[in-house]
């Protein structure tokens, strides 16, 4: 219970006990009003017995904990050890904690959501006081927060309903919020008092270390006088070897300069960490790298800017390389940036030994290729995406012959049979099956082709305009534009890229069934090749459609770009999954790229990028029917119904 130190810090332990102690009168006086109020307030609400009783256990706790202050204060040098004082005040705080933590048992209520908040209050007040007075005994204060903290999260939880799930949840939350916050007050503590210890015991030895040099200077004046002979014939020898000295301090201070200047300017990032993990040197490019400084990096463990998977992995990882003292080569892990984005970086590390031959850390090379990763990502996607077209374009192109035999000879058949009969509706009903079959081996052809589009200047701008009027009309859904005035021109086929449009729209129509907003913005962006290897560097017509979903799982969108892939239920007029793989296809054919960013119950965006004219070739846009705009070339809204 105690261990509110690391271990060879000991020696600040009667420091420490006088810390805990002083700020114990505090702690308990608050206890003393919290439980009579506490008690006052659910009066009304529970048997008076319970009540009482469990107010005389608070009273009687925090009356020993009182004695054992006073104790403490009347008899500070008495054979007690500062550990059995620490002792005592743990095993003292356990016991609050235990009487604290009966009182969610005792007094929850199921019917009272403003009793169990008020309990919840209170509970999470105790434990704020006490990440700070308990700040030094870290295992008592995990405890506390526990015994306070658990019993009333897990009736919270078990609850069942949102609120109180939500409840236990940050009750948890703020419950290893304040044991992070009391292990850093104890480490600051510690440091204080471990300083403090240290800057005393210089004193000390400085004070030793100036009579000591006082004798030394009496014998040394002694011996000067009778080695002045010697320091003669010495000194040439002398003067001879500080010249060669400074020689090689010079060539020295040039090849650290060399090397701090070449880790200085390299665009990786190169580190090293002690045996444990925990850095202690790392060079300025981590800032453009993961946006920390020097300072915040130094100290930290290298997991720490991982997530948890990869910590976990990367620690089995380190831990096995230190065992063996072998070097570890292409690593490659997740960090997370300080703005919350994830990077992916290869590693490479080499042991580092003491002159004894014991490994004393690691020094290595980070570097982020998160762009290459993405890149080859992105090519493996469409590479995919080119072996699916050929494959359905082949399917479709076989089963298209298929059916033109069926479908001739039910027309056949049907020159022989009455067309009122139920045989002559029954052929009439399959050649209309027949001819859906047809549009949707069309749409595959299209997916495996792209069709030749006739490319001609295009104004997107009324492009969007008309697909949205056409796809959204009659609905309850509601459209706000953002597109500016001089939108780019593009050469497109306006006839494929109004289809990609009435895709997208009918899509995010079909995921709002009870109506909502969708949200259309277009705009005039330049491209370098870092941007992605799907496009060439150069200017793009950008349009972003987002609609209010339901959204697409991570695990799914992959997917959405493959034929016969669809979230919703298949049938004839929606669902069959064939549209994005088509609008894919058609973005491709243009040189374009189009992409998909979905969160389950936040909605979906698509976004596409056509190959713009540039801005030597001015707009030209109809006027008269597009929505209303606002000041800057934007619509302030516009609905579709």
């Amino acid at each position: 219970m105690l261990r509110p130190i690391r271990k060879g810090e000991y020696h600040v332990l009667p420091e420490l006990a006088e810390h805990v102690f002083r700020q114990l009168p505090g702690a308990l006086y608050t206890t003393f009003l919290l439980s009579a109020l506490m008690v006052r307030v659910l009066w009304d609400l529970f048997p008076a017995g319970i009540l009482l009783s469990w107010l005389t256990a608070v009273y009687a706790v925090s009356l020993l904990r009182l004695i054992l202050y006073h104790w403490h204060r009347l008899r500070p040098d008495s054979r007690f050890t500062p550990e059995l004082w620490l002792y005592l005040y743990s095993s003292g705080a356990v016991l609050a904690g235990v009487t604290w933590g009966m009182a969610p048992l005792l007094f929850y209520s199921g019917t009272s959501p403003q009793t169990n908040v008020f309990i919840a209050f209170v509970l999470g007040g105790l434990i704020s006081g006490a990440s700070s007075s308990m700040a030094p005994l870290k295992t008592t204060m995990r405890v506390f927060t526990a015994l306070l903290c658990l019993p009333i999260a897990t009736l919270f939880i078990l609850h069942g309903d949102s609120l109180h799930l939500a409840m236990g949840l940050m009750l948890l939350i703020y419950g290893v919020a304040y044991l992070v916050i009391s292990a850093n007050t104890a480490q600051m503590i510690v440091d204080s008092l471990t300083l403090r210890h240290e800057n005393l015991l210089e004193i000390e030895e400085r004070k030793n270390a100036e009579t000591q040099l006082r004798l030394i200077q009496k014998d040394l004046e002694k011996t000067v006088a009778e080695r002045t002979v010697e320091l003669r014939t010495a000194n040439e020898e002398l003067s001879r070897e500080i010249d060669e000295r400074l020689q090689a301090e010079s060539r020295l201070r040039v090849s650290e300069e060399r090397y701090r200047s070449l880790v200085e300017s390299s665009s990786d990032w190169i580190w090293e960490v002690d045996r444990d993990g925990r850095y202690t040197y790392s060079s300025p490019s981590i800032l453009a790298m993961l946006g920390y400084t020097q300072q915040e990096v130094l100290g930290r463990m290298f997991y720490d800017f991982m997530p948890l998977d990869d910590a976990e992995r990367t620690k089995a990882i380190f831990n096995s390389s230190k065992s063996s003292g072998k070097s570890f080569e292409r690593l490659v892990s997740s960090c997370l940036h300080k703005d919350g984005t994830e990077r992916i970086m290869e590693t490479n590390g080499e042991p580092v030994f003491d002159d004894s031959g014991t490994l004393a850390g690691y020094r290595g090379i980070d570097r982020d290729i998160t762009l290459r990763v993405k890149h080859e990502d992105e090519k493996r996607k469409v590479e995919h995406l080119k072996s699916l077209g050929l494959l359905a374009g082949g399917i479709a192109h076989d089963f298209n012959n298929l059916l033109m035999a069926v479908f001739g000879n039910i027309e056949l058949a049907r020159m022989e049979i009455d067309a009122g009969s139920g045989a002559g509706r029954a052929l009439a009903n399959s050649l209309a099956a027949i001819e859906q079959a047809r549009k949707l081996t069309g749409q595959l052809l299209t997916f495996s082709r792209g069709g030749s589009p006739i490319l001609e200047a295009t104004s997107v701008r009324d492009l969007i305009f008309d697909s949205c009027r056409f796809a959204l009309s009659g609905t309850d859904v509601r459209c706000e534009y953002d597109i500016p005035d001089d939108l780019w021109m593009a050469d497109i086929d306006p006839n494929q890229i109004w289809r990609v449009l009435n895709n997208i729209l009918t899509n995010a129509r079909e995921s709002m069934p009870g109506g909502g907003t969708l949200w259309v913005k277009a705009e005039n962006v330049t491209v370098d090749e870092t941007y992605s290897p799907a496009l060439a560097p150069g200017d793009f017509v950008k349009v972003s459609v987002r609609d209010q979903g339901v959204g697409v799982s991570k695990t799914d969108i992959p997917q959405v770009f493959d034929p016969y892939f669809s979230t919703k239920i298949r049938s004839s007029q929606k669902g069959t999954g064939i549209g994005l793989a088509v609008c894919h296809s058609i973005i491709e054919k243009h040189g374009g790229y189009i992409t998909l960013e979905s969160e389950l119950g936040q909605g979906t965006t698509v976004t596409f990028f056509l190959q713009a004219l540039g801005a030597e070739h001015p707009p030209t846009t109809r006027t008269g029917d597009e929505p209303e705009m606002g000041p800057a070339g934007h619509s302030i809204s516009c609905s579709s119904i």
